[in-house]
């Protein structure tokens, strides 16, 4: 008993003998390797005050946001409260930016639904959350739920911001993007079936480098009469980075011509037959990686297979060589 004692006031004593800076550094590798959920505190907040207290004022441990809402969600009281933990979160960062990931409890694969008092609550909340501390973001991902995507009409600026993640179908009835966000490279879209090319030339910014399009609901949604308009959009010229799910269309069509001269990674998935047209239509003196995923659809699932396309260009003359993976 006595042994035990004196290991434990060893290791007490040791670890309070460590400089607030050292014990920084071991805390962010901790932070790295557990989740940053509100829902979840880091555990060793929970050890000694002084930990706490350092952890509390080091603003780096704080920039990395996840917030689940909790199906438990039912009250203003309730939310009330998981704004305030939000909120202390958020001010502990100090001036430093924030990676923001909001999961709502209720998806689109779920049969579970919310009442409409907790979809008031959660979209109340998280507007609230974004809008206020709109200068903090780096990364934003809200969550796939209702009609609150449409904050970006309330947002004057975004001067931190670099990803963006973005379910389309509420946005495109709101204004245009910020142009206050010089620092936004990566945007991901989540369209609407069928959606349109006039909405997306108000949300993309000239900015982009890194684009990614996919289309919900059904297993395809991006149709030939859409790939056509938004081949034209002068903001792909920027690209260096495309991903592209769900191409529709089963017949060939004619796509035009188009180049975009500094994209290096491109991903492609849907029909065949949207593959090789749009493939056709396309000049890429830049590429470098090029992964197709090609699916036919058969009583009413898909089968798919993928291949990863590696390209070399040589500046001498300019031939392509290609490798391919299955």
């Amino acid at each position: 008993m006595e042994i035990t004692e004196a290991k434990s006031n060893v290791s007490s004593d040791t670890l309070s003998s460590f400089p607030p800076e050292l014990l920084t550094h071991i805390f962010s590798y901790g932070f790295s390797k557990s989740s940053s959920s509100i829902s979840s505190p880091h555990n060793f907040t929970q050890v000694y005050s002084r930990w706490r207290s350092i952890a509390h004022s080091s603003p780096e441990l704080w920039t990395n946001l996840t917030i689940e809402l909790p199906p438990a969600l039912k009250t203003e009281a309730d939310a009330s409260k998981l704004e305030e933990r939000i909120t202390e979160w958020i001010l502990r960062s100090s001036n430093l930016s924030i990676d923001l990931q909001v999961n709502g409890p209720f998806f689109r694969n779920r049969q579970d639904h919310p009442t409409g008092l907790q979809v008031d609550l959660y979209t109340k909340l998280y507007r609230t959350i974004i809008i206020d501390f709109s200068n903090k973001w780096r990364t934003l991902i809200p969550p796939y739920t209702w009609e609150a995507h449409d904050f970006i009409a309330s947002l004057k600026e975004l001067p931190a911001l670099q990803e963006l993640m973005l379910d389309v179908r509420s946005t495109c009835s709101s204004s245009s993007f910020p142009n206050a966000a010089p620092l936004l490279y990566k945007l991901a879209l989540d369209l609407p079936y069928d959606p349109a090319v006039t909405c997306l030339d108000k949300i993309i910014p000239e900015t982009i480098v890194n684009l990614t399009l996919t289309s919900a609901p059904g297993i395809i949604g991006l149709f030939h009469d859409f790939m056509q308009d938004f081949l034209h959009l002068s903001q792909l010229q920027h690209l260096t980075h495309l991903e592209l799910a769900k191409l529709g269309w089963r017949e060939p069509q004619v796509l035009p011509s188009t180049s975009f001269p500094n994209l290096q990674t491109f991903s492609i998935c849907g029909l065949t037959a949207g593959l090789e047209n749009l493939l056709d239509a396309l000049t890429l003196p830049s590429l470098q990686r090029l992964s197709l995923k090609t699916f036919r659809v058969s009583g009413g699932r898909s089968r798919g297979r993928q291949w990863v396309l590696h390209y070399s260009v040589s500046r001498k003359d300019r031939a392509f060589h290609l490798s391919c993976s299955a």
